[in-house]
């Protein structure tokens, strides 16, 4: 009787350990709500579906509650969220602080050294990027280079 009992649970905790190992891993990933965003959102579902042991779970915010959730959340040292959308300003930030896990080993298809410079810099901390851009934004001047001539103006190199 023993051995039948001693087999029962065995065979019982086989198919407990198989059930829970055949579940997906979950990452958790938050995100500011804009339409970028929303688009890479509506595309992993196909990284998910190409990828059956990974489930993505997406939580979107906005800009000013997604900056308050973060800095309660890195300020805690809490591991809530696996992958975080954040700016270059919160990133040297918390690389400072050993927040963050630096990407060390990238897919030889992902070519760093050609992130711009003014990208790259901010996001790298003791030589190592702490962070990848999805995109990148900037400030451009655009003028009237015949106005400008006609009036007598120069514009600086460097206006601002």
């Amino acid at each position: 009787m023993r051995t039948f009992i001693h087999r029962a649970i065995a065979a019982v905790l086989f198919w407990l350990c198989r059930a829970v190992l055949a579940q997906p891993a979950e990452l958790s990933i938050v995100s500011i709500d804009n339409a970028d965003m929303q688009e890479l959102r509506r595309l992993s579902t196909h990284f998910e579906r190409d990828n059956p042991s990974l489930r993505l779970r997406w939580i979107m915010l906005d800009e000013h509650e997604l900056r308050q959730r973060l800095q309660v959340e890195m300020d805690d040292g809490g591991t809530r969220f696996d992958v975080v959308t954040a700016g270059a300003y919160e990133v040297q930030s918390w690389a400072r602080k050993g927040r963050l896990s630096p990407f060390s080993e990238l897919p030889a298809a992902y070519e760093a050294h050609d992130l711009i410079d003014d990208v790259r810099r901010p996001l790298t901390q003791d030589g190592k990027l702490q962070a990848l851009p999805f995109y990148a934004e900037g400030v451009l001047t655009y003028f009237r280079a015949d106005l400008f001539q006609r009036k007598g103006l120069v514009m600086p190199a460097q206006p601002t």
